[in-house]
């Protein structure tokens, strides 16, 4: 099942995530998350703890919040404010990052 929101990116480079997509994947505070740019998205998993990656990775806040990676946000071509679309999807456990 796909589901939206949307957010924008603040001035220390954090999305809010909605608590209805943590609730849904289960992402708790201080899971790792990978974010894996390909094309013009970002694709979003809960990192195993046995799992090592090539990809940028975020931490869960207490807030809700991950912090995106300088670096990913310069290969996205991201800006502060910029606003993103998160579009989840539950049954796969994945959620997909764009500009809109």
């Amino acid at each position: 099942m796909e589901r939206f929101n949307a957010t924008s990116i603040d001035e220390l480079r954090r999305i809010v995530l909605h608590s209805d997509i943590r609730e849904s994947l289960d992402l708790k505070e201080e899971t790792k998350v990978i974010l894996q740019p390909i094309g013009n998205i970002v694709v979003m998993q809960k990192m195993d703890e046995s799992s090592e990656t090539e990809y940028f990775s975020s931490v869960i806040s207490e807030l809700g919040t991950i912090e995106i990676p300088i670096e990913l946000m310069q290969e996205m071509v991201w800006e502060l404010k910029d606003r993103i679309a998160v579009y989840y999807y539950v049954d796969d456990g994945m959620v997909i990052l764009k500009r809109v």
